[in-house]
């Protein structure tokens, strides 16, 4: 799991609203953007292909929630106005979601980020490579803020980890 820190990190990293990276250029394009202000939310729909400087993302769909931003004291209070989103709240990425940084790379169905919980979650046959090394679950959780993560499997699908070692590493085994 060790060998994974990075990979998930770079991932939940090209997420604009984490904090990893502040104002770094993030060029998103798609078939179709659509914004809706009574629903808080943008969708890049059809072939859409995320660029950081650091990472790509491919996906048929992102879809970025806002939660508001009119937040006059009380908690069911409406956004200022409808051109004024407030902030993100979670991003979501599916139909044959491909994530790339360097030489490692992770695909899954469907991929969200929770800003509030700093949580980047993999569902959909999840799968990170880096290298001759892989990881396969049900679910791959990676929490941001505490560098923590979780690979969940089920009955049906169980985690699946290989990992490859130099042959000759130098080191005397016991």
């Amino acid at each position: 799991m060790k060998h994974y820190m990075p990979l998930i990190l770079v991932m939940a990293c090209l997420v604009w609203a984490s904090p990893c990276l502040a104002d770094v250029p993030i060029e998103v394009t798609s078939d179709s953007m659509t914004y809706s202000s009574s629903g808080q939310e943008v969708v890049f729909e059809g072939n859409v292909h995320v660029i950081r400087s650091d990472m790509q993302i491919w996906a048929a769909k992102m879809t970025i929630y806002f939660s508001g931003s009119g937040d006059s004291g009380d908690s069911g209070s409406a956004p200022t106005s409808a051109t004024d989103p407030g902030d993100i709240q979670k991003i979501v990425a599916t139909g044959g979601v491909r994530l790339s940084s360097g030489g490692r790379t992770g695909t899954c169905g469907t991929a969200t980020y929770f800003v509030d919980q700093g949580l980047l979650q993999m569902d959909g046959n999840p799968e990170l490579t880096d290298g001759a090394n892989t990881i396969q679950g049900k679910t791959i959780k990676y929490w941001v803020h505490s560098n923590r993560s979780e690979v969940v499997g089920d009955d049906n699908q169980r985690v699946r980890a290989t990992f490859s070692s130099p042959e000759d590493s130098g080191a005397d085994l016991p």
